[in-house]
C-alpha cells in the first residue's frame, strides 16, 4: 500500500477521452472533461476491498460527464458541474463489482450511507399472517416489525408511495392498510379487491400506489386499475387494462411506465395462466400490449434489476397442471425483448416474492420451494446472473408473495 492510498490522496484530471481512474492513485478524483459525452470509469473491483466510502468523483469542470463500472456500464449518466459523488463497493467479485453511491454538491454535508430494507407484510403458513419483518441485507437477518394487523394479510397486494417510504396493501376484501414502518392504519377501502399479487406499485412521482385487476368475484370483470393516494387516503379509478387478469405482477421503469406481466386470464379460469406485458403510461393513462413473456406463469417473482432497469421474473407456477418450476426471464424494457436466464438457485418454486433494496444493489429473491409453504432467501447478482444464499426468513414458513420497499428506516 502506497502513501495515497493509505491517507487518501487526491488528484486534478483533466480528459478529453474515456479514462479509467485508480483507487491506488488516489481516493478523490476532481475531473474536468475538455469535450461533451466523455466518461470516467472506476477501477477493477477485483483489485479493491469491500467497504463504503472507496472512491470519490467531483466534477471541477464546466461540461458533465458520465461514471462507469470498469466494464463500461453506466451508473451515474451525468455528473454536472461541481457535484460529487462518493461510491462504496458492495461486492467485489467481478471487474464491474457491485457499486453503491451518494451524491451531493461541493461544501455540502457528506452524504449518508444508503439505508434500505426490504419488507416481507403478511403470507401464509397453511393459515394467514399477520406478521411484519425486515431483512437487514448487511447483517443477513431479520426483525421483526409492528405487531399484528387487525386481519391476517393473505391474498394481498402491496405497493409504496415512494417519497414517504410508506407501504400500502390492499387484500381479497377490499381492506386497505398502510404500513409505515412500525405502525398499521386503517384506510379507505379499494373499490375492488386486489388479491394475491395483482399489481401494486408505486409512482416516483406521487405518493400513489397502482393496483391492477384481481376483482375477487369470478363473474365479473378483472380489467380494473385504480390508484390509492396517501396524503387523500382515497382511491382514483383509470382507464382498464386490455386484458383481463388475475394474480399478475408488475415492474417499473420508476418514471412513467409500469408493465403488467403474466398471470391468468379471470378468476373463474385461474387454471389457465398468461404471457401477456401490458404496458402503462401513466401521464397518458394509455396501455399498449408489448412482447409477451416466454413463460406463461403465475405466483412468481418480479423486480427491477438495478443499472439497467430490466424487468426480471423467477419461477411461479402454470395452473394448468399446479406444478411449480425454476424458469428465469428478463424482459428489455428498452429493446422490447425477453431473455432466458440461469435457473432459480432455489428449485421449483411458486408463491414467489423479490424485490430490489434500492437503485444500486442486489435483489433479494423470497419465496416458497417446490410449490409448497417455504423460507427461503437468495441474493441476486443481475450482472453475473449469480445466487447467493442467504439467512432463511424468520418466523413461521410462509408462502411470502408480498414485499414493500423502503428507502428510508
Amino acid at each position: 500500500m502506497n502513501q495515497s492510498e493509505a491517507y487518501g490522496g487526491a488528484i486534478k484530471q483533466s480528459f478529453a477521452a474515456d479514462i479509467k481512474i485508480s483507487r491506488h492513485q488516489a481516493w478523490s478524483w476532481g475531473m474536468t472533461a475538455t469535450a461533451g459525452s466523455l466518461a470516467v470509469q472506476l477501477p477493477d473491483a477485483r483489485h479493491l476491498v469491500a467497504g463504503y466510502p472507496v472512491i470519490q468523483v467531483v466534477n471541477e469542470g464546466a461540461t458533465a460527464f458520465a461514471i462507469e463500472d470498469s466494464d463500461g456500464t453506466t451508473l451515474v449518466a451525468s455528473v454536472t458541474v461541481d457535484q460529487v459523488y462518493t461510491f462504496g463497493l458492495v461486492e467485489n467479485d467481478t471487474a464491474a463489482g457491485l457499486w453503491s453511491w451518494g451524491q451531493w454538491d461541493q461544501h455540502a454535508a457528506a452524504a449518508p450511507t444508503p439505508t434500505s430494507f426490504p419488507w416481507t407484510l403478511g403470507g401464509t403458513d397453511g393459515g394467514m399472517i399477520r406478521e411484519a419483518w425486515r431483512f437487514d441485507f448487511q447483517g443477513d437477518s431479520w426483525s421483526q416489525l409492528g405487531g399484528s394487523t387487525v386481519e391476517a394479510i393473505n391474498d394481498s397486494n402491496s405497493a409504496r408511495a415512494d417519497t414517504t417510504g410508506i407501504a400500502i396493501l390492499a387484500n381479497i376484501a377490499t381492506v386497505v392498510k398502510t404500513f409505515d414502518p412500525n405502525v398499521w392504519t386503517d384506510r379507505t377501502d379499494a373499490s375492488y379487491s386486489h388479491v394475491s399479487g395483482g399489481g401494486g406499485r408505486e409512482d416516483d412521482n406521487n405518493d400513489r400506489g397502482y393496483f391492477y385487476g384481481a376483482n375477487r368475484s369470478a363473474t365479473g370483470n378483472v380489467d380494473e386499475v385504480e390508484y390509492y393516494d396517501v396524503s387523500g387516503d382515497s382511491w382514483t379509478a383509470v382507464t382498464a387494462m386490455l386484458n383481463n387478469r388475475h394474480k399478475s405482477k408488475i415492474g417499473s421503469d420508476r418514471d412513467t411506465l409500469h408493465f403488467v406481466i403474466g398471470g391468468a386470464i379471470t378468476v373463474a379460469s385461474f387454471h389457465f395462466s398468461v404471457v401477456d406485458n401490458d404496458q402503462y403510461d401513466i401521464v397518458g393513462d394509455s396501455h399498449t400490449s408489448k412482447t409477451s413473456m416466454n413463460t406463461a406463469r403465475q405466483d412468481f417473482g418480479l423486480a427491477m434489476a438495478p443499472f439497467t432497469g430490466d424487468v426480471w421474473c423467477w419461477c411461479g407456477v402454470n395452473r394448468n397442471g399446479l406444478t411449480a418450476f425454476d424458469d428465469v426471464e428478463s424482459y428489455s424494457i428498452s429493446g422490447d425483448s425477453w431473455t432466458t436466464r440461469s435457473d432459480y438457485a432455489g428449485g421449483n418454486s411458486s408463491q414467489m416474492a423479490a424485490t430490489r433494496v434500492d437503485k444500486n444493489l442486489r435483489i433479494y429473491v423470497i419465496g416458497a420451494t417446490g410449490g409448497g409453504d417455504g423460507d427461503d432467501v437468495y441474493k441476486h447478482n443481475p450482472q453475473n446472473d449469480s445466487y447467493t444464499a442467504q439467512t432463511d426468513h424468520a418466523g413461521a414458513a410462509n408462502a411470502r408473495g408480498h414485499v414493500a420497499e423502503t428507502l428510508t428506516d
